[in-house]
């Protein structure tokens, strides 16, 4: 069966490219196995020939083989004997007085997230290398990551099918490329149980060097996200992301045991990772979330939840729409310090007022204005004491409850806290001795002799007398 015959069994397509994922740890030929790919062109709404459909599928085969020899290895859309590693679809529609091209990538090795090439050509004839430039643009390279033993901070990275690369240099992610990382799960018989990505963890591509290992940074919540050495079994990979930098990622906070639970108030500052100087993003709104600038980059997002910080994790943005971060739902903390913020705020004002009509006592009674200073006891003694904060901070606590055991224990710590403020700030006995003040004062003064006023001198005796 000729490939024209073949072709023409597609839904109007052509298919190529292909790459089999077989256990990579144990291939020796990693680095020259070529990619085993599809690529499907949709040519449904091009006004195109039968003929001219057949000529372009033909003509986008025939570049591949011309240009990537040995990179990527042509595959019809039936074969099944070949497993195939990436699946490019190509929808050719007419605009205008050209051609409108859309194409993406499918990976079948990690079914990673995928972004969209969009591309013109202005005639029938141009169609072909439109449509193979349009998904050499959409193709990721793979590549094998093995942490350095003496960085916690880098990897390596072994990528598929180097050594048969083109010159163009698209067999390697390009100097800051934004890598997501996998971890991939194979049976015995090489077959993928599950290939998943290694959560909140974010390669960026190093500058290749003359000689040596081809690197990448680790940006990552933990500080060891890759195990020392794979098994048999499993694979650690890692894939160029789909960014878009035109896209607005939203942050979306939710209760880690149910996502559908939103956590709005918390407060979100991000940062460039390694760096401190923050800028803030502000509350999440009602729904959980806070909008993260465009431009995809990755930033570290530090997340507290009032006065507690409760997570810093690394996010990128232009991936995805929105990015989901599972945390303890501390929203009755939340609620029980402000109501305790504002109790705080008060006890604050209120030694302070304590302290000042204190003082003014003292000097009165110094100055013998024992009614003055006998008022002013009365004013001091009408403020709030340390019973009637504790009471009211007993009222807050029994309506803070908080479910989860790390959120329950900051609750009781923050109570604890608020209490020993209480207790210290506040002396019951005060009063009584500013009352005992003006008693001891006002009797030094009753007890005290008055100077005589009315004695005089002896007068002399007069003569004669």
């Amino acid at each position: 069966m000729n490939l024209a015959h073949r072709l023409r069994s597609f839904m109007l397509p052509v298919v190529l490219l292909a790459l089999a994922p077989t256990l990579a740890c144990a291939d020796a030929v990693w680095q020259t196995r070529p990619y085993e790919v599809v690529i499907a062109i949709d040519t449904t709404a091009s006004g195109l020939t039968p003929l001219q459909r057949e000529r372009l599928a033909e003509e986008v085969v025939q570049r591949v083989r011309n240009r990537l020899p040995g990179f990527w290895r042509v595959h019809a859309a039936e074969d099944d004997a070949t497993p195939i590693d990436k699946r490019f679809d190509v929808t050719v529609s007419a605009s205008g007085s050209g051609y409108h091209i859309t194409a993406s990538e499918h990976d079948e090795t990690l079914a990673s997230p995928r972004d969209e090439v969009t591309a013109r050509a202005a005639d029938a004839a141009d169609l072909a290398e439109r449509v193979f430039t349009a998904a050499l643009a959409t193709f990721r390279p793979i590549a094998l990551l093995t942490r350095d033993p003496n960085d916690a901070g880098r990897v390596t990275l072994e990528y598929r099918a180097a050594e048969r690369a083109p010159e163009s240099g698209v067999g390697v992610a390009a100097p800051g490329t934004l890598l997501l990382p996998y971890r991939r799960k194979l049976d015995r018989e090489g077959q993928v149980l599950s290939s998943e990505p290694i959560p909140w963890t974010y390669l960026i591509a190093q500058p290749a060097p003359e000689e040596g290992e081809v690197a990448a940074k680790v940006i990552s919540h933990t500080r060891r996200p890759f195990v020392a050495r794979t098994g048999g079994r499993v694979e650690q990979l890692a894939m160029a992301a789909p960014i878009d930098p035109s896209r607005r990622t939203r942050l979306r906070l939710h209760a880690h045991d149910n996502p559908a639970t939103p956590l709005p108030g918390y407060e979100v500052n991000i940062a460039p990772p390694g760096e401190s100087a923050l800028r803030p993003l502000g509350l999440t709104g009602d729904d959980g979330t806070v909008l993260l600038p465009a431009g995809g980059e990755v930033w570290m997002a530090h997340v507290r939840c009032g006065s507690i910080a409760v997570a810093s994790i690394p996010v990128a943005a232009g991936i995805a729409e929105a990015v989901d971060v599972p945390l303890v739902d501390e929203r009755s903390r939340l609620r029980a310090e402000l109501e305790v913020t504002s109790l705080r705020e008060e006890l604050i004002d209120t030694v302070a007022r304590r302290k000042i009509l204190g003082e003014r006592i003292r000097r009165l009674a110094e100055a013998e204005s024992f009614d003055a200073a006998k008022a002013l006891l009365s004013e001091f003694d009408a403020l709030p004491g340390m019973s009637d904060f504790t009471r009211r901070l007993d009222s807050v606590q029994r309506g803070a409850k908080a479910p989860h055991p790390m959120a329950k224990a900051r609750l009781e710590k923050l109570f604890e806290q608020t209490r020993a403020v209480v207790s210290t700030s506040l002396d019951a006995r005060e009063s009584r001795e500013l009352s005992i003040l003006i008693d001891r004062a006002r009797q030094a003064a009753s007890a005290r002799v008055p100077e005589s006023s009315t004695s005089s001198p002896t007068e002399p005796a007069t003569q004669g007398g």
